[in-house]
């Protein structure tokens, strides 16, 4: 069976690995809604430590960075795509949890489109309670944001360390 044409698929081709790609030009803002009505009934059991009950969102996919310790660049190719945030605060709205995971694989990387949606969710008078994923790096040159992104219900932010310097 020919798996080479689906998209996302990893093969083992005589030997080596190959990660097929598919269109390098994916529009998150194309994809409908999660019916998240298919899941109503376990809602409950949705949870993340101290959070509960819990929704997930994907605002954007990848990251530009080559981290040694990361293979997700060589999984997205290097890309980074993002949705509008008009179109994530529709979702949001649509989302009945007080929790909400951003399942981003770094939700800070665009920090103007980021500062952009934290004033659209204020407009909006939505009220959750969020947590994602940040770079130390962009959190440290960015408090303004986090600050921002705190008025509206960022609660927790699961920060990696990139990198560290040791003295000499």
């Amino acid at each position: 069976m020919d798996l080479s044409g689906i998209p996302g698929a990893v093969l083992v081709e005589n030997g080596p690995i190959v990660i097929h790609q598919g269109n390098q030009d994916a529009d998150l803002d194309a994809l409908p809604f999660p019916r998240r009505d298919l899941t109503a009934h376990y809602r409950n059991s949705y949870f993340s430590e101290w959070m509960r009950p819990l929704a997930s969102i994907r605002t954007s996919k990848g990251c530009l960075f080559r981290c040694r310790f990361c293979a997700l660049w060589k999984l997205t190719g290097g890309r980074y795509i993002t949705r509008k945030p008009e179109c994530i605060v529709e979702e949001l709205g649509t989302i009945g949890e007080k929790f909400i995971f951003f399942a981003d694989d770094e939700s800070f990387l665009d920090t103007n489109r980021m500062g952009m949606l934290a004033d659209l969710i204020q407009r909006a008078g939505i009220r959750k309670r969020y947590f994602l994923y940040g770079r130390s790096d962009t959190v440290a040159k960015h408090p303004d944001l986090i600050e921002q992104w705190k008025k509206v219900g960022l609660e927790r932010v699961f920060v990696g360390f990139e990198f560290m310097r040791t003295p000499i």
